[in-house]
């Protein structure tokens, strides 16, 4: 029987909201395959396509051919690809997850398809049991498990930033936050008795939540140690009792000890090789770009599903590029009128004001801390807010505060669930003796909030399948053509060069592109990928030779074929570099749809290595792949 009245978590049976949350993901995951029209999907096709999009599917296929993100010998040959620059180790826990479906689905397209679907049940499941947690009902958990789930956030966020659409530890970090509030503490023992808690299960379902929290996503761990620092302060003072702190400080180290040994791969490359000055250098102006702009909040969706309404969002995003931020911010109508709600009723209380109260004190004070954690993320995340003193005294690779908003989110979420607790209980006495009035008035109240979070928070959200299938059909059959000439563990050398990673695009290339031969043809090596700023750039280098040079040391290096994406040049550089490849390696061959040409080296190769001979060619090789610049990567 549903239950239409709030009720503390710890009156039911153990099992029983973990089964009430796995209904709820499997729900949001139908309502997510309507909104996507999943039966229109190729499965195995990427979903999305350009940007960092393809960075993931790079990272899945390297999960599944090398079982590690972090060294991959098929790209940057001869060097081989070394992500320690890039700590993507925070986000541990996410990258097993990508690596089982690699495996599971036979390819880089499935496993971001999967993993991206997954997200969906995950942050529902996360949401329902933490605002069950909270002493919400289970409809009004479920409601608002689903709205958070289904956030604009995420369907924003997508594939191309897929590890952020992975935001199931937000819920969870905010309860540890909240728990900070009240006695018992967390890890500490009851009031009157010093020491820690070791052999309970709470105490280890805090230090598992905090080491989650710290394998899933350097944003999200950031910003829940943030809630936790606040919440710990501020009861500490409020009560004057080193107690909550204390607790605090616990989590905290926790956290940060896991957080230390996720990343430190990353933290070793720099103690032995020095700081990689050419990757992932922020500054603090950054902040500034991509901080939280407080008025997304409050406004449509990105590409919603009204035109008057996207037109309006992109509107309000501004002329000017440099200063839009990053889209996603939005709540969404619920969250946006419970957030506005929330505020008010927020200043009123400080203010002091006499009004009737419409919640008991219990819900009253949740909704007050969840709006008290709310302000918290505005004042850092917003552009020119705290964050950027946080930049200032060192945390630096975290500049996109604007991504906080999905903080924010579960806010707002905990006070739709309180206020429609609050419905809800109001129909029951007003329906007092009616239980089938009841349940319909109930059940029409729930129905009607989740139609209109799938209305306005899903927008123009479904991939262009048609067109993707086009485009994977011919990528796939060009570079299985060029591994069919060459053969496995040949290597190719990509054309134009481009450095990696982080750059801008080149003409009309994104900055991953070239990553597709390994992405399509894991067993052939492939030049791009080694990490600038680490190895030589002699391919930049060689970009200034003639022909005749640069094809001779690639030769020598072992490169035994060239793919050329045209994208990369203006019609004349590609016509010329055409012909100058042409007149030594014969004509080449093109896919399907003329992006890519492909020139196979075998026969140029063995004509130079003969005329050089054996150590000239080792000469040669050696000497070339020396060669540097001064030349900016990026």
């Amino acid at each position: 029987m549903l239950a239409f009245v709030p009720e503390p978590a710890v009156a039911t049976r153990r099992l029983t909201p973990v089964l009430e949350a796995g209904v709820v993901a499997v729900g949001t995951l139908a309502a997510v395959a309507v909104h996507l029209q999943l039966w229109r999907a190729a499965w195995r096709e990427p979903w999305v396509r350009g940007g960092d999009a393809d960075f993931y599917l790079m990272v899945a296929r390297s999960l599944g051919q090398h079982g590690s993100y972090l060294h991959n010998s098929s790209l940057g040959w001869p060097f081989g690809q070394h992500l320690a620059d890039l700590p993507e180790g925070a986000d541990n826990l996410h990258l097993l997850l990508l690596r089982l479906f690699a495996v599971l689905g036979r390819g880089p397209g499935a496993a971001v398809n999967l993993f991206f679907l997954a997200t969906f049940a995950t942050v529902a499941f996360t949401s329902h049991l933490v605002l069950r947690r909270l002493g919400s009902s289970r409809m009004a958990s479920g409601v608002g498990a689903f709205i958070y789930a289904f956030a604009p956030y995420h369907f924003i966020r997508g594939e191309e930033h897929l590890l952020l659409s992975g935001y199931e530890m937000v819920p969870i970090g905010f309860l540890l936050a909240l728990s900070l509030f009240d006695e018992p503490l967390p890890l500490l023992r009851e009031r009157g008795r010093r020491g820690l808690q070791w052999r309970s299960g709470r105490t280890a379902l805090v230090a598992l939540a905090a080491i989650c929290l710290a394998s899933t996503g350097p944003y999200y761990f950031v910003f829940s140690m943030m809630l936790i620092l606040l919440a710990g302060t501020l009861q500490s003072l409020g009560d004057r009792s080193w107690r909550p702190a204390a607790s605090m400080g616990l989590i905290v180290g926790l956290g940060v000890l896991m957080f230390a040994v996720n990343v430190s791969p990353s933290l070793l490359m720099d103690l032995r090789h020095g700081t990689n000055t050419a990757v992932g250098q922020r500054s603090p102006f950054e902040t500034q770009l991509y901080g939280l702009k407080i008025s997304q909040l409050f406004i449509p969706r990105q590409a919603h599903r009204l035109d008057g309404l996207a037109t309006a969002a992109q509107r309000s995003q501004g002329p000017i590029a440099a200063y839009q931020s990053e889209p996603g911010q939005q709540l969404g109508l619920l969250g946006a009128i419970a957030l506005s709600v929330m505020l008010v009723a927020f200043a009123l209380h400080a203010a002091g004001a006499r009004r009737r109260a419409w919640l008991d004190e219990r819900a009253a004070t949740l909704v007050r801390r969840a709006t008290v954690m709310a302000v918290a993320c505005m004042l850092v995340g917003a552009i020119g807010g705290l964050s950027f003193l946080v930049s200032s005294a060192g945390l630096r690779q975290i500049r996109a505060w604007n991504r906080i908003s999905v903080v924010i989110a579960f806010s707002t979420v905990v006070g739709l669930a309180v206020a429609l607790d609050r419905v809800t209980l109001s129909i029951s006495r007003r329906l007092a003796g009616r239980p089938s009035r009841l349940r319909l008035a109930a059940l029409g109240l729930a129905t009607g909030l989740i139609v209109v979070a799938f209305a306005d928070q899903g927008g123009s959200d479904t991939p262009p399948y048609t067109a993707i299938h086009v485009q994977y059909n011919s990528d796939a059959a060009f570079f299985a053509a060029v591994r069919q000439r060459l053969g496995a563990g040949a290597a190719v050398f990509n054309q134009p060069y481009q450095p990696f990673p982080e750059v801008s695009p080149r003409v009309g290339t994104g900055a991953y592109d070239e990553a597709l031969g390994f992405i399509y043809q894991p067993t052939l090596n492939w030049s791009f990928g080694f990490m600038r700023g680490r190895e030589p750039d002699y391919p930049r280098a060689l970009e200034s030779q003639a022909a005749p040079e640069w094809m001779t040391s690639i030769a020598a290096i072992g490169f035994t074929g060239i793919v050329l994406d045209r994208n990369g040049y203006s019609e004349p550089d590609r016509a010329r570099q055409e012909a100058d490849i042409s007149a030594l390696a014969g004509p080449p061959t093109t896919s399907v749809d003329g992006r890519y040409a492909f020139f196979d080296l075998r026969a140029y190769a063995e004509t130079t290595k003969a005329r050089l001979g054996p150590a000239g060619t080792a000469a040669r090789a050696a000497q070339a792949l020396a060669l540097s610049t001064d030349t900016p990567g990026g």
